[in-house]
C-alpha cells in the first residue's frame, strides 16, 4: 500500500504522525457523544495499533484500522462487523507479511471519517 499523501496516527504507540507537505491537518475536536457514536465500536475492543488516514478527493477520506499479532484477525473481524451494523462498510485485509490485519473503511465524507476515528480515540 502506498502511503503517499497519508496522515498516520499511532494509537497507544510512540510513533509521530505524518502529514504530507502542503496538506492541511484534519482536526478532531471533542464533541458531545450521541447514541450513534456509542454504538459504533464495542467498548471492550482491543485498541488498534495503527490508524492510517488519507484523502481521496472531494472531501472524502479512506481509513485503515490495523492490529498486529495473533489477536489482530479476530479484532479486525469484530470491528468490521460492528461498523457494518452501523451502516459503515469495512473490508478485511491481511498485511503483506501476514502478521497484521486491517479494516479498510471508505472512502467516506470527512464528517463520517471523523466519527469513525473518534470512536477509536474516545477509548484511547
Amino acid at each position: 500500500m502506498s502511503t503517499r499523501g497519508a496522515v498516520e496516527c499511532n494509537v497507544g504507540g510512540s510513533g509521530a504522525g505524518v502529514l504530507a507537505p502542503g496538506q492541511a491537518a484534519l482536526q478532531v475536536r471533542p464533541h458531545q457523544t450521541d447514541l450513534a457514536d456509542v454504538a459504533l465500536i464495542p467498548a471492550d475492543r482491543l485498541p488498534p495499533d495503527q490508524l492510517t488516514l488519507w484523502p481521496v478527493g472531494g472531501g472524502r477520506f479512506g481509513l485503515d484500522v490495523s492490529w498486529l499479532g495473533s489477536a489482530g484477525h479476530s479484532e479486525a473481524n469484530l470491528v468490521r462487523d460492528a461498523l457494518g451494523a452501523s451502516g459503515i462498510r469495512g473490508q478485511l485485509r491481511q498485511s503483506v507479511d501476514g502478521r497484521g490485519w486491517s479494516v479498510r473503511v471508505g472512502p467516506l465524507p470527512g464528517q463520517e471519517i471523523v466519527r469513525v476515528v473518534g470512536a477509536f480515540l474516545s477509548g484511547a
